[in-house]
């Protein structure tokens, strides 16, 4: 199975913890990828969009090391906070 026939796959059931698990895989580079910032982002928040606390969490971790994007204090502190509203407490203590 090919990556994009892996994120079609997660993408088309809906299923947050596929897709947060695949952009996951995105971070870091691994047998399935090498390392994609824009992807695992881009697959974070659609998890994100479905509720799912840890991508929210993800995506803050993202601004906070400014991978991929501009380091933001400001929003990853924004994203840290929508995964607390979720009471992921790995958000709440960042």
């Amino acid at each position: 199975m090919t990556q994009s026939e892996i994120i079609n796959r997660a993408l088309s059931c809906e299923d947050s913890e596929a897709i947060y698990t695949v952009g996951k895989l995105f971070l870091e580079d691994n047998m399935f990828s090498a390392r994609n910032y824009t992807m695992s982002l881009r697959l974070l928040s659609i998890a994100g969009s479905f509720g799912h606390p840890s991508s929210l969490k993800e995506i803050g971790y993202i601004y906070f090391e400014g991978k991929g994007v501009p380091k933001s204090i400001h929003q990853a502190f924004h994203w840290f906070n929508k995964g607390a509203s979720y009471n992921d407490t790995a958000s709440l203590y960042n």
